[in-house]
């Protein structure tokens, strides 16, 4: 009998993927610093413009998740991207964040771009056992870990699939 991979992988998209950062800096949307904000970056969501989420840079080691993530059943790969609470642009971030994935990772089904409020990514754990998120924020880590997923803080693409290529030995076994 072959074993077949069980694991979903969900990835963040804005400090992973594509660069946020940059993009903030660019369009002068940064805030100063407010106390308990997980990045240390704020932002005038009211001054993101259309096209902003649509036009973001990829980050410098993106090409190591397309590798990485092309070999993986795609059935088992997710984007997990948050979306600003309040907008004043008349193009969904939900149509640009989908795009940029579209452009980025062609592979990625449709159905398995999703695009939620911040505080709901960690209900995307309990959907399948066994859940990978690779998020740059700490606070969605803790969150996904507390519904039962496995969660890397993700620092860099090389370090960040390191760690999920060793969850994976240690639950190939195991489920």
């Amino acid at each position: 009998m072959v074993k077949t991979n069980k694991i979903h992988y969900y990835i963040d998209l804005d400090g992973v993927l594509a660069n946020h950062d940059g993009q903030a800096q660019e369009y002068k949307v940064k805030m100063a610093l407010q106390p308990n904000h997980d990045s240390g970056i704020n932002y005038d969501i009211s001054d993101y413009k259309d096209g902003f989420f649509r036009t973001m840079k990829p980050m410098p080691d993106v090409h190591l998740f397309q590798d990485y993530l092309k070999g993986i059943d795609k059935d088992r790969v997710h984007i997990l991207s948050a979306v600003p609470k309040r907008r004043t642009s008349a193009l969904s971030v939900f149509d640009e964040k989908k795009e940029w994935v579209k452009e980025y990772f062609p592979f990625i089904k449709s159905s398995n771009i999703n695009i939620c409020f911040r505080e709901h990514k960690a209900l995307f754990a309990s959907i399948h056992p066994h859940s990978i998120l690779i998020d740059d924020n700490k606070n969605n880590i803790n969150e996904w870990r507390a519904a039962g997923g496995i969660g890397i803080l993700h620092l860099n693409a090389l370090q960040s699939i390191k760690k999920a290529m060793a969850v994976h030995e240690v639950l190939w076994d195991k489920i």
